[in-house]
């Protein structure tokens, strides 16, 4: 089934002129439960692993959810074909996400998700028997079920607080429903950062606001969002309203009922919950994107 979001439900740069300079395009995945193949762009899948490479392991933080000889767990797996929007590195035209279950922060100097960049020609002889998580991660809700992908390019705007002091200004003056508050209009979730699974684009900071800069550790440059991972795909605060439907919501998936088996599948097709359920973004290098990922999660 192909899945589409609606058409944004307001033309922002015809109320907030400039503001079209700062367009972003993103790939919303749609993941859905499947069974991809060793080669497919996937959530949670079998990976195109080389036999003879270690499969990594973590347990390097008091907040990982692994112990030290634990495997880390497959996130996804994407292709250049399918994706082309994605910076490889020369020679790669595949990446491969895994990551730990928690939250290292600082500290502990390692990051809960690695990133793997490959040329899939390279794997001659791929990894038949791959580890299996233990199966009390996947009752924590930190393993991702095997989903097959529907990809669907959409146009973003950045997180307010990435936007230029003027824009903000004309932002809040445009619909600023709290006016003695520095804030921005709650319809500017429904054309700026879109929720679910996702390649690039801009990732909302609800809970710990933006840092002050998204720079690669190792050299400094600016970082990008390569993938972003989410409990939901749409935001199921809305469902108790029933006059407001989010944008982001399917149109396919419209007459889904809230709490209903079909409906929760839908909009937690991964089975995983990030962080408290909510998301998180697996962050790479613009200058070189295999320099070590970061991993910020909300």
């Amino acid at each position: 089934m192909t899945r589409t979001s609606d058409a944004p439900p307001v033309d922002l740069a015809q109320v907030v002129p400039g503001i079209e300079a700062h367009v972003r395009h993103a790939v919303r995945l749609h993941p859905r439960p499947g069974r991809p193949g060793l080669r497919d762009s996937h959530i949670g899948g079998p990976l195109l692993w080389p036999a003879s490479e270690p499969w990594p392991r973590c347990g390097q933080s008091p907040y990982c959810a692994l112990g030290p000889d634990d495997p880390m767990i497959v996130v996804a797996q994407l292709t250049a074909a399918d994706f082309p929007e994605i910076a490889f590195p020369d020679g790669a035209d595949l990446v491969q996400v895994l990551w730990c279950g928690g939250y290292h922060g600082a500290p502990e100097g390692a990051e809960p998700v690695r990133v793997f960049w490959r040329r899939a020609a390279d794997v001659r002889q791929a990894l038949a028997e791959q580890p299996t998580p233990a199966p009390e991660l996947s009752a924590q809700r930190l393993v991702p079920r095997p989903c097959v992908l529907d990809p669907e390019r959409v146009v973003e705007y950045p997180w307010y607080e990435e936007l230029p002091d003027d824009l903000l200004e004309r932002l809040r003056a445009w619909e600023t429903p709290y006016p003695d508050e520095e804030w921005y209009p709650p319809l500017y979730d429904e054309v700026a950062t879109a929720p679910g699974f996702k390649v690039g684009g801009s990732m909302g900071w609800w809970t710990t606001d933006m840092p002050e800069e998204l720079v690669c550790p190792t050299c400094q440059a600016p970082s990008v969002l390569l993938l972003q991972l989410d409990t939901h795909e749409w935001c199921p605060h809305l469902e108790w309203d029933p006059h407001r439907v989010s944008r982001w919501q399917p149109l396919e998936e419209r007459h889904l009922v809230a709490h209903t088996a079909e409906y929760q599948q839908a909009c937690e097709p991964t089975g995983a919950s990030i962080g408290r359920a909510s998301h998180g973004g697996v962050f790479v290098c613009s200058a070189a994107p295999d320099h070590p990922a970061t991993f910020y999660g909300q």
